[in-house]
């Protein structure tokens, strides 16, 4: 007997992964099969089995709950992701090894009421392939968008997770 089942998080499908169960001679033998990711040619994103690319990101969010919101709706959607509440613990991300596609920041980070803009600017200079997706609960103005890093997006929150998706799909396809 023989049943195959597609592997998930949640209730959405990973990637097209496929977990085949068989009882042979009532032994359970367990085969996980993940699909080879295929990388993007134009950079080092990954795309997955439906063609959506795959990052890793940088969640940058002094509010723990928005923060851990915004990694799970991530995850959920494929994307690896690292978390860090302040500029320090961000920077800490950024001076390691650990690879980074994309920088998702608050603006404001504490007491520092431009500090998303700060990260992005030494990101960039660490990192000048990283893609910025800025987002804040006050109202954007002009002079915010003028200290935008080159190439940069916004999302505004409050978000919901499909802004959150197509926010991130766009930075992405950029």
């Amino acid at each position: 007997m023989f049943v195959d089942i597609p592997v998930a998080c949640g209730n959405k499908p990973q990637s097209g992964g496929l977990l085949t169960l068989s009882d042979a001679s009532r032994i359970l033998q367990v085969n996980a099969v993940r699909p080879n990711p295929r990388r993007s040619a134009s950079s080092g994103l990954v795309a997955s089995a439906e063609g959506n690319l795959i990052a890793n990101i940088l969640i940058v969010e002094d509010d723990v709950f928005v923060r851990e919101i915004a990694g799970l709706i991530l995850e959920d959607l494929g994307h690896v992701t690292a978390q860090a509440g302040d500029m320090s613990e961000a920077l800490g991300f950024l001076n390691s090894s650990q690879p980074f596609d994309a920088l998702f920041s608050d603006i404001r980070l504490k007491t520092l009421s431009s500090g998303g803009y700060d990260l992005a600017d030494r990101a960039v200079g660490l990192r000048p392939l990283l893609r910025v997706l800025y987002t804040t609960g006050n109202t954007l103005t002009d002079d915010m968008r003028a200290r935008f890093v080159e190439g940069a997006r916004y999302l505004q929150k409050p978000y919901s997770e499909k802004q959150l998706q197509d926010s991130v799909t766009q930075l992405l396809a950029d």
